[in-house]
């Protein structure tokens, strides 16, 4: 944050601000200010900054009290003030967008679709409960069920259909989940992070990509060039047939 005196002595504040609009860190001067001291105990405050490039708004909202200010390595007593800062509408770079997957089930995109919500508004229990009841609907729509079958073995009857060797990912997500459930614990971000990345690379080997189906057009395209000189191909720019 940069502070400048002009000549008649308004102060103008600057910061450097990722924008949503231009999809970047830019310049952002403020439009408006206002903090307060609540006691002696907290002390918050809002800014109205407005991008220096594409002219969108965002909020600052600044909240502090002495033991926040003192873990970051502030001091309460001489104005030297550290905290936490929010900014609306959320920065998008802090939240991941969901992936589609228009062959998966609905009842399983919508379960995706909440667990990319949970994550996005670090909700980290709920996220890892989310992504272990996932796996326990991909295993349901794959027909893996059973009345003497858990969780552990629905994976490792997975892992087998899909052949990737990743049962041991599944298992982790398993007890992150079961961790979240029945101990209220706290999982990492990174932690999360790797496990819905597991799953979008589960969902896509399942509902996106028809491997077999590919192939068999790839085949169909190679054996049309190859037996027929009038076969031809387009590039993307349109219009120019190359072979």
């Amino acid at each position: 944050m940069i502070m400048q005196t002009m000549g008649n002595e308004q102060e103008i504040i600057t910061n450097t601000i990722f924008c949503n609009g231009c999809e970047r860190v830019t310049s952002h001067t403020c439009h408006g200010e206002y903090s307060s001291y609540t006691g002696d105990s907290e002390f918050y405050g809002y800014r109205l900054y407005v991008c220096d490039k594409c002219k969108m708004g965002v909020l600052e909202v600044f909240y502090t009290n002495p033991d926040i200010c003192d873990h970051a390595g502030g001091n309460w007593n001489e104005d030297d003030l550290r905290g936490e800062y929010l900014y609306f509408p959320e920065r998008t770079h802090l939240t991941r967008r969901p992936q589609e997957f228009p062959q998966a089930p609905k009842k399983l995109t919508e379960v995706y679709h909440e667990i990319i919500t949970a994550f996005n508004a670090g909700l980290p229990r709920l996220c890892a409960i989310g992504i272990r009841a996932l796996i326990e609907g991909i295993c349901e729509d794959k027909q893996i069920s059973g009345n003497n079958l858990n969780l552990q073995k629905k994976i490792d009857r997975l892992n087998a259909l899909t052949g990737q060797g990743i049962a041991e990912g599944l298992h982790s997500i398993r007890f992150l989940g079961n961790a979240a459930a029945h101990e209220l614990e706290v999982p990492y971000k990174q932690e999360v992070e790797l496990a819905i990345e597991l799953c979008e690379g589960l969902m896509v080997l399942l509902y996106s990509l028809n491997l077999e189906q590919k192939s068999k057009l790839l085949k169909e395209i190679r054996d049309a060039k190859q037996t027929d000189g009038r076969f031809q191909f387009f590039d993307w720019t349109g219009g120019r047939g190359w072979k």
